[in-house]
């Protein structure tokens, strides 16, 4: 059974956002980034730091209250017993203490890169936050703007940085393949 990695889920994630972004266009047509949408990335990053904020207090006190919970200390156990004989099957020399404490840490920034996205998503799908549509991408479901916009702040502002990279990037690449496709090379 292949599993997903975190990293290889969002390199997913901002793979298909910069597909949803590639609008075609005619050759050589970059557009500017225009008033909205630089509204836009400064609303995202504001909504992304706001939702990390809360979210790096959330896991401090996920770090604290979690040996203090039985329910958590019971699930925590559950899942290390699992790692632990998938660990010894693969016959893998490891230090008990040190990876059991390793996959503690990981299940707290799980759960609250977790309750980030969710967070991310219930204020802009309460509120009707929805900025893909300010891209440039048109006839998109106000509750899918919605979501996508939500776990765009939700993962964080590096997130945000590399939605509008992208956006950019292909801008760029527009404007340069047009200048190509009319003669216009630059050396």
């Amino acid at each position: 059974m292949k599993t997903f990695k975190l990293k290889n889920v969002l390199l997913i994630f901002l793979l298909l956002t910069g597909a949803l972004l590639a609008q075609p266009s005619a050759p050589g047509e970059a557009r500017p980034l225009s008033g909205d949408v630089v509204k836009i990335y400064f609303f995202l990053i504001v909504l992304a730091t706001v939702i990390n904020r809360i979210v790096e207090y959330i896991k401090s006190l996920l770090e604290w209250i979690w040996p203090k919970i039985a329910l958590l200390r019971k699930l925590g156990d559950a899942i290390w017993d699992r790692v632990k004989d998938y660990l010894d099957h693969l016959q893998i020399v490891y230090q008990e203490t040190v990876a059991r404490e390793q996959i503690m840490k990981f299940l707290v920034a799980l759960s609250v890169h977790t309750l980030g996205i969710a967070v991310g998503i219930y204020l802009c799908v309460t509120f009707g936050l929805g900025v893909v549509d300010k891209l440039g991408i048109r006839h998109i479901n106000p509750t899918l703007n919605a979501v996508i916009s939500g776990v765009a702040a939700g993962l964080g502002i590096d997130a945000v940085h590399s939605i509008f990279r992208l956006a950019e990037e292909k801008r760029k690449f527009r404007k340069w393949f047009g200048e190509l496709s009319e003669g216009k090379q630059d050396s």
